[in-house]
Parts: C-alpha cells; sequence; structure tokens
C-alpha cells in the first residue's frame, strides 16, 4: 500500500457505514394536491369494493333456499336460456356469503338454472351484506317490480314477509311502496283451498288477484280453479261455476269429441264432459294394451300432483 492510502485508509478506519432508511412520506400541504390524493385513495377503495362485491363464483358453490325462486313459463325461460346464451350476464344474481364459505342465492335463481342447462359451472354474482331478516324482503323485492310478474307470486311474496315478520298488510304497504287495495286483493288468495294453491303453483298466472277478489267466500273454488286449469271452462264462466251453490248441479260442459285418425281411416274418437272421458276405438282389440298404458299415465300424474303439492 502506498504512503497515501495508508494515510487515506487510516483515517476512514472505524467509520461504520450509515443504514439506509425509507423516506418519510411527504405530508401534503396544497389544496389541489390533498384533492387529488383524496381522489385517488377514494378511487383505489372503491376498486377493492368492486372486486370485493363482483365476482364469479362457482355454481357449485351456491345455496338454494326453496321459495324463492321466481316461476317462469316454459316460453319466458327459454327466452332467458337464449339471451344468456348469445348474450354476456348484464344483471349478475345476488348473493351473500355463508360461515361455511359457501354462498346463499338471494336472487337470481332462473339466470342459474339457465347457465346449469348451457353447461356453465360459474356465473358473475354481487355479494352483499345481509342479516337474516334482510334476505326474504331481498329476495321478494328483486322480483316484485317485473310487469310479468303474475298476482299470485306477489302474494306468496306478501305472505312469505308477513309470516317472518309479523307486519300487517298496511305495514307491508308502506315499505313496498304497493297500495293498500292491491296488497287486501292479493291476500284474497289466502281465501282458496289447498286445491287451487296446487293447481296455481304450477300455473300462477292463471287467476289474477281481481278475479281471486270475485271468488272469495264461494261455495265451489276449488273446483272452478280446478276446471280453469285444465282447460275444461274459460276465465269467463270461472265464477259461475265456483257460485254453483251446495245440491245444485255444476253445469257439465261437454267438449267437441277429439278424433285420432290412422291415415285416413279412423283410430279412435276421445270425448270428455266435466271429469267423465268417453273412449272409443276402431279396433276393440287394441283397448286392453290401451288401458295398461292408460293406467301407467294416470300413476304417473298421481305422483307429479303429489310432489307438487
Amino acid at each position: 500500500m502506498t504512503k497515501l492510502g495508508s494515510k487515506i485508509f487510516g483515517k476512514t478506519e472505524g467509520i461504520k457505514p450509515r443504514e439506509r432508511t425509507e423516506p418519510t412520506p411527504t405530508r401534503i400541504k396544497t389544496s389541489p394536491g390533498m384533492f387529488l390524493d383524496t381522489q385517488h385513495r377514494a378511487a383505489k377503495a372503491e376498486a377493492e369494493v368492486a372486486a370485493l362485491r363482483n365476482r364469479k363464483v362457482k355454481i357449485s358453490d351456491l345455496v338454494i333456499v326453496p321459495g324463492r325462486k321466481r316461476q317462469l313459463t316454459a316460453q319466458e325461460f327459454a327466452e332467458l336460456k337464449a339471451n344468456l346464451e348469445a348474450f354476456p350476464l348484464i344483471n349478475p344474481i345476488t348473493i351473500r356469503v355463508q360461515p361455511s364459505g359457501n354462498y346463499e342465492l338471494v336472487a337470481g335463481h332462473n339466470r342459474v338454472e339457465a347457465f346449469v342447462e348451457l353447461g356453465r359451472s360459474e356465473i358473475e354474482a354481487n355479494v352483499i351484506d345481509l342479516i337474516d331478516e334482510q334476505v326474504i324482503p331481498a329476495a321478494f323485492y328483486s322480483n316484485l317490480l317485473s310487469p310479468s310478474l303474475p298476482d299470485y307470486e306477489k302474494y306468496l311474496g306478501f305472505k312469505q314477509l308477513q309470516e317472518a315478520t309479523g307486519k300487517s298488510q298496511s305495514e307491508l304497504a308502506s315499505e313496498s311502496g304497493v297500495s293498500k287495495t292491491m296488497i287486501s286483493m292479493l291476500f284474497a288468495f289466502d281465501q282458496m283451498g289447498a286445491a287451487s294453491h296446487v293447481a296455481l303453483s304450477a300455473q300462477p298466472q292463471l287467476v289474477s288477484a281481481t278475479l281471486a277478489g270475485k271468488l272469495r267466500n264461494l261455495h265451489n273454488v276449488d273446483e272452478a280453479v280446478a276446471k280453469l286449469a285444465s282447460g275444461e271452462i274459460t276465465l269467463q264462466q270461472v265464477v259461475s261455476v265456483a257460485s254453483a251453490t251446495e245440491g245444485k248441479a255444476t253445469p257439465q260442459l261437454k267438449s267437441a269429441p277429439v278424433i285420432v285418425k290412422r291415415g285416413k281411416q279412423r283410430f279412435a274418437e276421445i270425448s270428455h264432459r266435466g271429469a267423465t272421458a268417453v273412449i272409443k276405438l276402431a279396433d276393440a282389440s287394441l283397448m286392453p294394451a290401451l288401458l295398461l298404458k292408460l293406467e301407467t299415465l294416470m300413476r304417473d300424474e298421481s305422483v307429479r300432483q303429489e310432489k307438487s303439492a
């Protein structure tokens, strides 16, 4: 080492290097700077919330609670499915997180069903924070304003809310924005028998709230609704059939016979009056086989009705 090097080394010997520290953030003092910083923080927070609340979830992770699904007709569901097959989902489903880590489906049951039929395993969802008491109103009110929601399903929703909360019809009207008169008309469905509710569960668009109000307290409401559901009578005939008093024969409406042909020859003629059907075969030897098939059909229908009930 040279004399100069030794001299420099001697002067620097024992000096420890300064530890590197992170720079302390400069406090923003100007108004424009504070405004831009606030905007940046708000945008960041909003992005974090959006990432949390709008997400894709696995359909297999969804928990379906019975009684919340809006009943669509076959045509309405087919249109929904075709739309979702051709275009992205514009309105995500609504879910809430369960303690198990799964997601409780609050609204969007038909969209989920359409996705399943389309073979998709994930769906876009909005995650919302709801306590148990808020779930039923949220699920119902998400569908209430739909113009195609049948009156019977509106009644079921308000009935479920009333049973869950103990609220009066006036309180339900106040919180929903639906008039007290309309709420009262919807609760006319309350006075129908079990058979009518079975029929309306399968065909909720069958009877309006206005018609339900006319049918209340009539003797044969269940019979009339059943005949309407089967196509034996028209809407114009429902009230007269339902108002038939006990001991007075209910009008038996006979339908025009249906002719079934095999080629140009008559194979069978089917007619019915009320609950009685008559089948006439051109070849009587076919009757035993036909009766076996009819018995199987009736048993299957009986099982289906029992499940629907």
